[in-house]
């Protein structure tokens, strides 16, 4: 069964109803406990009030880059935007994420029609295994998407390509199937660290995924 994923990175000008999240946004997230920070990038696309789109969270460790790209999704609710994980996509993780944590994030939205930062908190699910943890999330609207990892690594894993409108202009919008012949070909998520299993642990590099 194919899977429809109306990409929009972003707007040269507003063409669509008013305040649109579609676009790519870049900046951090910070734990609350702990101060860490870690990169994140989250390309959203609205279409006909469905709310959609992919996340790219990067964090070092011991000297050690991590990544992980998440497919999402997103709905306004009493004035705010609360995007959730939806699954796990690809990732460089040496031990296998623990399944039922997902992070969620909590943007209150103004009533400008150009939406151009999303600035709220972030928090993951609880389990009966692991605590939640929580943190703030800053992020700015992207105007190059060419210079985008997210976006870099979508087209790799064959999700969009670099003759996508949306890609290749800051004013388009694309219509890109992602079928099963294309999923087969996203990696399969490797595993994090053994000590990430511990909680204490998770809050020190607060990792964010669907599954940690």
């Amino acid at each position: 069964m194919k899977r429809s994923f109306y990409m929009l990175l972003f707007f040269a000008t507003i063409t669509c109803k008013a305040q649109n999240i579609s676009g790519l946004y870049s900046g951090t997230l910070i734990n609350d406990s702990t101060k860490k920070v870690q990169n994140y990038e989250l390309a959203l696309s609205e279409y006909r009030d469905v709310i959609t789109g992919y996340s790219y969270t990067t964090f070092i460790v011991n000297d050690t880059f991590y990544y992980s790209i998440k497919r999402v999704k997103a709905q306004k609710k009493d004035g705010q935007l609360i995007v959730e994980d939806v699954k796990m996509l690809a990732n460089n993780f040496p031990a296998s994420p623990a399944k039922g944590v997902r992070q969620v994030n909590t943007f209150p939205l103004n009533m400008q029609d150009t939406v151009t930062s999303l600035n709220g908190n972030w928090k993951t699910t609880k389990t009966k295994t692991y605590y939640a943890l929580s943190g703030s999330a800053n992020m700015q609207r992207d105007k190059d998407s060419l210079q985008s990892q997210l976006v870099q690594h979508l087209t790799e894993l064959n999700i969009i390509n670099n003759n996508t409108p949306a890609v290749a202009s800051a004013s388009s919008a694309s219509h890109v199937p992602l079928s099963k012949a294309t999923a087969a070909k996203v990696p399969t998520p490797e595993n994090l660290p053994a000590a990430q299993r511990k909680i204490n642990f998770l809050q020190a590099i607060t990792v964010s995924s669907d599954s940690l």
